[in-house]
């Protein structure tokens, strides 16, 4: 059957089984105490009445393998680089001159250069296994997106009127502002990358499936949040809180021509300094959606009540301090911290699993419970499950390459659970 996570691939070894019908009923042989496997949405076993053990992340754990992992991540990393340095170098030494002369010696350049970035690329993806390449895919589609996401802010720093004072906000009412030299400054910023940084250091201690898939969440959810907000930025230049923003600063410097707003790539080219690209905010969309899928990786690998509210308690005010440091320092009014966090939200709960809306994929927004398990399973689950009969399980062969079909087939041998509303 097809799978909700995108490049995913499966292979499927059945066994005939010699039982025809559910080998028993679903009743009081379960209770609270009694382990019984669930398939979370992901598809991964989670264990019902005492969960994992705390050491599910470290077992399996090959060290030459996070070595090749943490290689492979080193010229992922090496590879957007200059992706995003082929984009610039082409503007800035092809375009721009106006000499002749000039263009086509840093043409010749430029030509070699890409090609051979895009020969090693395709060399070193060709022998990395399925999780590493959708990895890789989902950071290469995060920073296309990054990319046009910032030639919004551009835009929208090319649009923007400095004032002397900053509109009307309640957040700058209550919270004072940061001193241009106070060392709390910079701490917003080092607090947005904290989180992701890290996850993904934690993610090392998972096996190599589990790491990929859940970095390459991060990437998707990172990817339709900056997708939101460059279509909100390049509309409406609002003006600047921050200091550099205001009439007479002299570190005031907007982009003055189209080579520049295609050029500033902040971290790889040009500077942090820009203006009027306010709603929403970039820093609690980003974190926050760190943050919500941090916490529920946690809950999913080492449940238990009271760890979980201690752990939402301390997710929750990281972002509220992240939140009064941007207002403090004046990055952001209120509203755009505010629609940050409820956007990226939003998106977390129906981007986590796949690029598809969860709304498309459950339209009724309904599915019985045993569908659901199944449909999220993995492939040996859905054939040795002692819930559908042979019969079923040869129909279901025959139905493999029809999705809809097979999803028929599940439901109608479902043993009729009650149904329950699919929320997240």
């Amino acid at each position: 059957m097809a799978s909700y996570l995108p490049f995913s691939q499966s292979k499927v070894f059945r066994t005939k089984r010699k039982m025809s019908g559910p080998a028993m009923s679903l009743g009081a042989t379960l209770d609270e105490k009694t382990p019984i496997s669930w398939p979370d949405v992901n598809g991964n076993l989670a264990m019902g009445g005492g969960g994992r053990s705390p050491r599910h992340w470290c077992d399996s754990v090959d060290y030459r393998e996070v070595l090749g992992f943490l290689l492979f991540a080193v010229f992922m990393v090496v590879d957007v680089g200059l992706g995003v340095m082929v984009w610039v170098t082409f503007f800035k030494f092809i375009v721009a001159p106006e000499e002749d002369r000039s263009r086509a010696t840093w043409g010749g350049m430029w030509v070699a250069f890409a090609a051979t970035f895009f020969y090693v690329r395709r060399l070193v993806r060709s022998r990395a296994d399925v999780s590493l390449r959708s990895m890789a895919d989902h950071a290469e589609i995060f920073v296309g997106m990054s990319l046009v996401m910032v030639f919004s802010v551009n835009i929208a720093f090319y649009l923007h009127v400095p004032t002397t004072t900053p509109l009307k906000d309640l957040g700058f009412m209550l919270i004072p502002e940061q001193a241009i030299d106070s060392k709390w400054r910079p701490v917003s910023d080092l607090l947005t990358a904290g989180v992701p940084v890290i996850f993904m250091l934690q993610t090392l201690f998972m096996t190599r499936a589990n790491r990929c898939r859940i970095i390459s969440s991060f990437f998707r959810l990172a990817t339709v949040c900056y997708f939101l907000r460059m279509l909100t930025v390049s509309v409406t230049s609002l003006p600047g809180p921050a200091p550099h923003c205001r009439a007479g600063s002299p570190d005031y410097y907007p982009p003055t021509t189209w080579i520049d707003i295609v050029t500033r790539v902040g971290p790889i080219y040009g500077n942090y300094n820009s203006c009027g690209d306010l709603i929403f905010s970039g820093h609690m969309a980003y974190t926050n959606s760190a943050v919500l899928l941090y916490l529920r990786t946690l809950d999913r690998n080492f449940p238990g009540r009271t760890a979980s509210k201690i752990r939402w308690a301390c997710g929750m005010s990281y972002l509220v301090v992240l939140s009064v440091l941007c207002i403090a320092g004046r990055k952001h009014y209120t509203v755009d911290v505010v629609l940050g966090l409820m956007i990226a939200t939003l998106v977390f709960f129906h981007f986590e699993h796949s690029w598809t809306p969860l709304c498309f994929q459950v339209p009724n927004g309904l599915l019985p419970l045993a569908d659901l398990q199944r449909l999220n399973a993995p492939q040996w689950q859905k054939r040795f499950s002692m819930d559908v009969t042979d019969e079923a399980v040869d129909e279901l062969d025959d139905a493999e390459g029809n999705g809809e079909e097979a999803r028929r087939l599940l439901k109608a041998n479902a043993l009729g659970l009650n149904q329950v509303q699919l929320i997240c």
